[in-house]
């Protein structure tokens, strides 16, 4: 049975990567440095800003590397409402899960702040139980912690729990957490990286999520 589920954000809730590459490009251009496709931007996102901005810029210092951080984090906070939304059928499916008393959760590797902030705008009538993104010395995504300690403070267990999320990274969160993996095909990554690091479910639409964790329950 399913009881819970912690959904990663960025490809598997909202369609963030046009925000993410108009502000990645904008800076890097500013810069003067080349700007990088659509497609390029998929296999630099996951891991966080710190990493976005290390795959982006070449010969990164340190001073440099805050710098750029600071840069982007900016550009994107003043920009993302214009192209970041829900994918088609999330709400659908959020208010469904709420409807029948599945616990939520949101578990993302963007920084903490701005995860609440998208959630809090763009899902204002989800009740998640708590909504948790990267803080600086505290393990992100694949490391099962935080996930963990959201169950933990709830008594929820991980083998009732599916973990959804678009990438490698995830599956590899609710592998090393004891939480059942499930990959979304229309996020970031594709197929192959979610099989390949564990994934138990492949969905292609928010609707086969609601049939899985329902009819599991059924």
């Amino acid at each position: 049975m399913i009881k819970t589920i912690i959904f990663d954000l960025d490809g598997t809730l909202i369609e963030s990567l046009s925000s993410i590459v108009y502000s990645m490009n904008f800076l890097l251009k500013k810069e003067g440095f080349p700007i990088y496709s659509t497609d390029e931007y998929k296999m630099f996102i996951g891991d966080g800003v710190t990493r976005l901005v290390e795959l982006s810029f070449p010969e990164l210092n340190s001073d440099k590397l805050r710098y750029y951080i600071k840069e982007y984090i900016n550009i994107y906070i003043n920009s993302w409402r214009e192209k970041t939304i829900p994918f088609e059928g999330i709400c659908q499916m959020l208010k469904k899960f709420q409807k029948n008393g599945i616990n939520m959760f949101i578990l993302s590797n963007k920084r903490d702040d701005i995860t609440k902030l998208q959630v809090g705008e763009l899902f204002s009538d989800i009740n998640f139980l708590d909504v948790r993104g990267a803080v600086a010395g505290i393990p992100k995504k694949p490391e099962p912690d935080v996930a963990i300690q959201m169950l933990n403070k709830n008594s929820f267990s991980p083998d009732e729990t599916i973990f959804i999320g678009d990438s490698g990274v995830d599956m590899q969160t609710a592998v090393n957490g004891g939480m059942i993996p499930g990959g979304v095909l229309w996020g970031f990554r594709g197929r192959e990286e979610l099989s390949k690091s564990g994934a138990e479910y492949l969905f292609e639409t928010p609707s086969e999520i609601i049939r899985a964790v329902l009819e599991k329950n059924g």
